[in-house]
């Protein structure tokens, strides 16, 4: 991994990038396939995992998250931007406000959630191509943005995956909930530490 300079106006930031010779020495058999890592997660939390191309409470609930981790990288964008003096007023009351819509949405979905009986909608055709679509662009359009901001994505998502998992019971296998759903960190469980990924 090396160490680049980006400028940005009048400051220097340094940044990791990955070359080409670097990104093939980087991929070996310890890195996990994305989906395969979100879709043990699921299984080992007891989450929906439908055969079929529905909509249930479980992903609607996704939703409610993406709304929220947007909420969160307009929030560290803002903060950002506040120190950036040389960018129009408009762009950060633009992101601000984005940033307090999409938490509010966020929360309001989740608050509709408890309150919902447990549902699932099977797709059309038609819907499941659109929604199909719309979820892939939403994984292609986040990668563009942390490889856009010199952002290891993948480095970062292992990271924190693999964190995730480790929440499972070891003697089960499962992660254990109490009584309110809250899942119940196993003793092997790790915090992620994005510093690390980006700084060693």
């Amino acid at each position: 991994m090396q160490i680049g300079k980006i400028n940005f106006g009048e400051t220097n930031k340094d940044i990791k990038f990955v070359s080409d010779t670097d990104w093939l020495k980087h991929k070996n058999d310890k890195e996990k396939n994305p989906w395969e890592m979100q879709d043990k997660l699921m299984e080992i939390s007891s989450q929906s995992r439908p055969e079929i191309y529905e909509l249930n409470n479980s992903s609607i609930l996704y939703v409610a998250l993406i709304l929220e981790e947007v909420s969160e990288l307009l929030l560290g964008i803002e903060k950002v931007l506040e120190e950036t003096y040389d960018i129009p007023d408009a762009l950060y009351d633009i992101v601000r406000s984005a940033r307090s819509l999409n938490h509010d949405h966020s929360l309001e979905l989740r608050d509709e959630l408890k309150l919902a009986k447990p549902f699932e909608v099977q797709l059309t055709k038609d819907e499941a191509i659109e929604i199909a679509d719309a979820t892939t662009d939403i994984a292609v359009v986040n990668c563009g943005f942390a490889i856009s901001s010199g952002i290891d994505g993948n480095a970062c998502y292992q990271e924190v995956a693999s964190s995730n998992l480790s929440k499972a019971n070891p003697e089960t296998g499962v992660i254990d909930k109490d009584g309110s759903g809250k899942w119940i960190k196993g003793s092997n469980y790790f915090e992620p530490c994005l510093e690390r990924v980006l700084y060693d």
